[in-house]
């Protein structure tokens, strides 16, 4: 069958009918394969098909090969599906459990037990991280190093134009026929011109300039004007980096049409962009300024507006910059994708997704590496996934998703749970303390009041002058009495006290970390501390005489059931 993406631009084959096995298995694999990625299906680009036919295929491979008697996948079982798990693994120990669950959730005959045991096997993280964000430095260091990639192409690219423009100025008139420049010129004047590079001198050329022209780079002729695969890719990175989108996304964004500013003002361009995995959604508009995350220049950037628009610091200046850089490029091929570069190996232009390998970095980023084992590893093994979820670690708003998806993407991000703690327990530490200060309740060894003034964890001295209903009859719950100077706490009390006390902390697995901060850690520093005024033994005593009657009249205190009306 033939995979062909939304936009028509993504087309290849996938032949189910060379893989081993029982006929019935492949077929059923080819359909939910064909379900998937057909029309109405969620992967719909070219790299998703890949990796759903790599999972279908060694799917088909291992049942062909450990139940070479199964003509259907209605019979896998539970025990299979673990197996099948481990047999795909990768070496970096990834689980496909998505592309296989969703593969076979699409074979009506696959039993529902065996989707939940797939279902059941989580990835876990990576020796490397993969989920979680860089630091601050490390993306510095990837940004860094991205820009100095650009930079240079942009110095390499911007330089031999001008040679061209000089050329066809005529400011190369006078020099011998020779001359490297002077021929160097004529042969890309010639390639911008026609798109292709003379080769005899029946087009007019002199053979002597071609040769010249070639010996004197070193590289290929077309890398002079066009960006390379791991240049385009390094622009990629870094628009990931800036904007927090996918690098799907990212990669296919085409030229835009409408310039949203006036050159005098801020830039700001919007760009049609797609992120097929929302489906019907997938089409939105984004807007790329060269305004700094806080959406206003600071007060200490006098740099011109022309500057701005090509800093690499922002995304209006990075993709500003790359369209101006892949122009030509783009005139050639006929694309209106951003996105178009020179591919050495086959010596072409096109406007696809650059593929980079990681054994090529090491070339790409050679004047960035410095020998730091650290930062060199960092920039020889960077993702763009890792890239986008810093974005989203560092400026916590949703791109292109919805607010529960960057919830859960914050959730799984470890700093972000540190974070979270700290201000909990920021938030914990202040009210508590507030409660300690706020506290009114007496203790007092030998009672003072009889039983007919007893409240669930106190007495009280005037229930008719309550100092928290501005001297009137008291309205106030029974835990308010800790915070009230009228209330007296007597060792007949303790059973009462210690019963409540282990009621609040068995809810603190039950109710949220906000409710339990403002609504009750403060009571229970507040018990804490008025039960350990008295002696050990008083507090052994009572513990041993807690009641059912004690625990039940505790649990409706929390839930509300004592209050007044």
């Amino acid at each position: 069958m033939e995979f062909v993406s939304d936009d028509g631009g993504q087309r290849k084959a996938f032949d189910f009918g060379v893989l081993p096995g029982h006929p019935s298995v492949r077929e059923e694999l080819a359909s939910a394969f064909s379900e998937v990625t057909g029309p109405l299906g969620r992967w719909r680009r070219l790299q998703s098909a890949e990796r759903m036919w790599a999972v279908a295929r060694r799917t088909n491979k291992w049942v062909a090969e450990n139940r070479p008697t199964m003509s259907e996948l209605g019979e896998l079982t539970v025990a299979d599906a673990r197996m099948l798990l481990h047999a795909l693994r990768t070496p970096a120990g990834h689980h496909p459990m998505s592309e296989l669950r969703t593969l076979l959730s699409c074979c009506p005959a696959v039993k529902e037990e065996v989707l939940r045991e797939i279902a059941r096997h989580k990835n876990v993280g990576t020796k490397g991280g993969g989920h979680q964000p860089y630091t601050e430095q490390e993306w510095r260091w990837i940004s860094t190093a991205m820009r100095t990639v650009i930079r240079r192409a942009r110095e390499r690219i911007v330089a031999h134009r001008q040679l061209v423009a000089d050329f066809r100025a005529g400011k190369l008139d006078d020099r011998d026929t020779r001359d490297p420049e002077r021929c160097l010129g004529e042969v890309l004047d010639h390639y911008l011109r026609t798109g292709d590079f003379p080769h005899a001198t029946s087009n007019g050329f002199p053979t002597q300039s071609v040769r010249i022209a070639s010996l004197v780079t070193g590289r290929p002729l077309r890398s002079l004007l066009h960006l390379s695969t791991g240049e385009a890719w390094a622009f990629g990175a870094l628009l990931v980096g800036l904007t927090g989108l996918n690098p799907s996304t990212v990669f296919e964004l085409p030229v835009p049409r409408i310039l949203a500013t006036a050159p005098h003002e801020p830039g700001v361009v919007f760009v049609d962009a797609i992120k097929h995995r929302r489906g019907p959604r997938a089409a939105m508009t984004i807007a790329l300024t060269d305004l700094r995350t806080e959406l206003h220049p600071p007060d200490h950037d006098r740099r011109p507006q022309h500057v701005r628009e090509t800093s690499l610091t922002t995304p209006y200046g990075v993709f500003m910059s790359l369209l101006d850089l892949t122009e030509s490029a783009r005139h050639m091929v006929g694309s209106e994708k951003a996105f178009t570069f020179y591919v050495r190996a086959t010596q072409t232009l096109t406007a696809t997704t650059p593929k980079v390998r990681g054994e090529h970095r090491k070339s790409w980023f050679a004047e960035a590496l410095t020998g730091d084992p650290e930062r060199d590893d960092v920039l020889l093994g960077f993702s763009l996934n890792r890239l986008r979820k810093t974005h989203l670690e560092r400026h916590r708003r949703p791109v292109a998703h919805t607010p529960a998806t960057l919830g859960r993407y914050l959730r799984n991000m470890d700093t972000v749970t540190e974070e979270g703690y700290q201000l909990i327990r920021e938030a914990l530490d202040e009210q508590v303390a507030d409660a300690r200060k706020r506290r009114r309740m007496h203790v007092e060894a030998l009672a003072s009041l009889g039983s007919d003034h007893d409240t669930v964890i106190g007495a009280c001295t005037d229930f008719d002058h309550s100092p928290h209903d501005g001297g009137a009859t008291c309205r106030q719950t029974f835990l308010t009495c800790l915070d009230c100077s009228n209330a007296r706490a007597f060792p007949r009390h303790l059973p009462f006290q210690l019963a409540v006390l282990d009621e609040l902390q068995r809810q603190r697995d039950h109710v949220s970390a906000l409710r339990w901060v403002t609504e009750f850690a403060g009571r229970v520093a507040q018990l804490e501390e008025i039960i350990a005024e008295f002696e050990p033994a008083q507090r052994t005593q009572a513990r041993d005489q807690i009641t059912d009657l004690h625990r039940r009249t505790a649990a409706r205190l929390l839930t509300g059931d004592l209050d007044p009306i």
